[in-house]
């Protein structure tokens, strides 16, 4: 048995059920665990630990928990200024997990605006017949967001329109 499968996986960050709880304008939170250790107490050393350089402890755990944390968050688990943070994190080339980032921010929202009932009725009466770049500048809509609408409504180019396709491919790439 390997000495990896031997140890208990431990999740890094989690709140404490116990312990004393601080009060925010929110509410009571439970300190902040990370390692194990409560973040809260841990940042409370004296000043001359901001300057200090980083052990190789310090930096293994922190390119560990880098991309789940807030840089207000690691500043205060290390004792260490909000620069400092910053700083070895563009040493070593870390960023923040996307997903992580994802939950902070919430869902992204769409760039081009939301399908009307009129083009859809548009799209639906003439994309088996029209060219998608045609369609796409009348409806103010790049070619890709026609061509997905269009694959989400399950719609299908004519026999008549494909063979078209075919020939104007043709003509455009094997000039005599």
């Amino acid at each position: 048995m390997s000495r990896r499968s031997r140890t208990r996986k431990t999740p890094l960050v989690a709140r404490a059920a116990t312990g004393r709880a601080k009060t925010t304008p929110a509410g009571p939170q439970a300190p902040l665990m990370i390692a194990g250790r409560d973040a809260s107490r841990s940042g409370s050393g004296s000043a001359d630990r901001l300057q200090e350089t980083w052990s190789r402890a310090e930096i293994a755990l922190f390119k560990g928990i880098h991309g789940t944390h807030t840089d207000e968050d690691l500043a205060r688990f290390f004792g260490r200024s909000l620069e400092n943070v910053l700083e070895l994190a563009r040493e070593l080339r870390l960023a923040k997990d996307k997903a992580w980032r994802k939950q902070l921010t919430g869902p992204r929202s769409t760039r081009m605006p939301r399908w009307t009932s009129a083009e859809v009725r548009q799209l639906r009466s003439q994309y088996a017949t029209r060219a998608n770049v045609e369609l796409a500048r009348e409806l103010g809509r790049t070619v890709a967001s026609v061509v997905s609408k269009a694959r989400l409504m399950k719609l299908k180019k004519s026999a008549r329109r494909l063979s078209d396709m075919g020939r104007e491919n043709v003509s455009v790439r094997y000039v005599p």
